[in-house]
């Protein structure tokens, strides 16, 4: 394994430095702020005897490149359509999300990824089928994608309760979520802050705080494998807020839910996460099958951790609802709700 004090070592090697840049198609990548943003801890097997010269495997130069892609370029595309609309003399926040939005329902929606996901089309809806719920939709591709997005500010509002003083942003993207939230929640009391390790997702969220005009409204560097709740630091109420996000960290430890524990005295979660294949009472067949997490990389684990931390006394589970809604017939998401356990 590569210790943290061997990267340097590691990634002073031209040869390694132009396979990573190979590896992400960026020959300008600088390396140096690459090693001082402080992800490039990466894992290899050395050759027997030796210590800080490795043989980097195939696998891990794709771990690295993939690490400074997440960091360094997710969302460029988002922030370049912020610069677009602005140079043409936008301000609109909800103009903008449109923007923004409508590329991401484009490609949601596309009948080869969809394929067999659903029960079929209707006069150009398409039924997609909740059995458990005793349940049978019938909607438009674009319909089913608006109402995600209005169900999901409905059950995040519905957390925000009068005693909330910060709302943490767990992996917040390009931050539409939170800022909607923001915008709409009427609490300058409330401090929303977006969790983010993409360096051009924070750019967006801090980008539609200023179009609203909150400053109330930002983000901050987080790392879901290092969590640091620090920014926490002196709230007394906070809720915890995620969207298809934490499953990326896999598999799941119970020592990120206790790192937010330590931080702040009250914590509640509402999280909404494709985990429906790992809820037991589910006796139906989940929209979102093991396969999917397997395929997608994402954790197993998700419920089992809160269930271990919950059996530990740590915290309650308030509820879960498999399936409550999903942006296409591909992601449909679960809704879990929990609370610290008062000391």
């Amino acid at each position: 394994m590569i210790r943290r004090g061997m990267q340097g070592d590691l990634l002073s090697r031209p040869d390694v430095v132009e396979q990573i840049r190979q590896a992400l198609d960026y020959p300008q990548l600088d390396i140096a702020t690459a090693v001082a943003s402080g992800e490039l801890v990466a894992a290899a097997t050395p050759p027997p005897g030796f210590t800080t010269l490795v043989q980097l495997s195939p696998d891990t130069i794709v771990a690295i490149a993939r690490s400074l892609r997440y960091r360094h370029f997710y969302y460029r595309e988002d922030v370049a359509a912020i610069d677009a609309y602005e140079r043409r003399g936008g301000r609109s926040f909800p103009e903008i999300l449109a923007i923004l939005r409508a590329n991401t329902y484009a490609n949601a929606f596309s009948d080869a990824k969809i394929a067999g996901s659903y029960l079929g089309k209707a006069y150009g809806y398409d039924m997609l089928a909740r059995a458990y719920m005793g349940q049978v939709i019938a909607m438009r591709r674009d319909m089913t994608a608006h109402f995600h997005h209005f169900f999901v500010q409905h059950i995040l509002r519905e957390s925000l309760t009068r005693d909330i003083d910060c709302v943490f942003d767990l992996g917040s993207g390009k931050g539409d979520i939170l800022a909607e939230l923001a915008a709409s929640a009427g609490r300058p009391d409330v401090q929303f802050i977006g969790g983010e390790l993409a360096e051009h997702g924070r750019a967006c969220l801090d980008r539609f705080a200023g179009m609203l005009g909150m400053r109330n409204l930002r983000s901050a560097p987080f790392d879901m494998r290092a969590p640091d709740f620090s920014v926490l630091a002196g709230f007394k109420n906070v809720l915890l807020i995620s969207h298809y996000a934490l499953v990326y960290l896999n598999p799941f430890r119970e020592s990120f839910w206790r790192a937010a524990f330590a931080t702040t005295p009250a914590v509640r979660a509402t999280l909404l996460e494709p985990v429906s294949f790992s809820v037991p009472e589910l006796t139906n067949r989940p929209l979102f099958k093991l396969r999917q997490a397997r395929d997608f990389g994402q954790a197993e684990n998700f419920i089992e951790v809160l269930r271990n931390l919950q059996g530990s006394g740590e915290l309650r589970i308030t509820e879960i609802v498999p399936d409550i809604s999903g942006l296409s017939a591909l992601s449909s998401l679960s809704l879990v709700r929990f609370e610290k356990t008062p000391p």
